[in-house]
């Protein structure tokens, strides 16, 4: 007894729907579940009136050197991964400091306002307790 394979189109549409019901019970990222989105804001706040210059990096993003003019923001955002990592160096007249501005495993919260000062970088996640 032989057995007949299905044409192709029933193989092709069997394909599809199973993709689209997949999509369907949210496998993967769906509307309630996608990671959530950070916004870090790095405001210069040298007394000196030095403009700041800061080179944030990730082990795979470089998010270039940026130039904040004193009492301004660079405002940074992106979508959270767990074991994520933002290293930045901050560096103003003879100065240069380095400092983890986001770590995923350390920062809850979406919404961090960092104060960069000469004695170094102080911290606010969602309107709670300064660091």
């Amino acid at each position: 007894m032989r057995t007949s394979l299905p044409p192709k189109r029933v193989v092709s549409l069997s394909m599809i729907i199973v993709t689209l019901i997949a999509f369907k019970f949210n496998v993967g990222y769906g509307d309630d579940d996608t990671p959530p989105s950070i916004v870090i804001n790095v405001y210069n706040r040298l007394s000196n009136s030095e403009e700041l210059v800061v080179d944030c990096k990730t082990l795979s993003r470089d998010l270039g050197i940026q130039k904040i003019p004193v009492n301004q923001a660079w405002i940074i955002k992106f979508t959270k991964f767990s074991n994520q990592l933002f290293k930045c160096t901050f560096a103003w007249g003879n100065e240069s400091h380095g400092f983890d501005i986001f770590a995923a495993s350390r920062d809850i919260g979406s919404v961090f306002n960092w104060d960069i000062h000469e004695s170094g970088p102080c911290g606010q996640a969602d309107g709670g307790p300064t660091k």
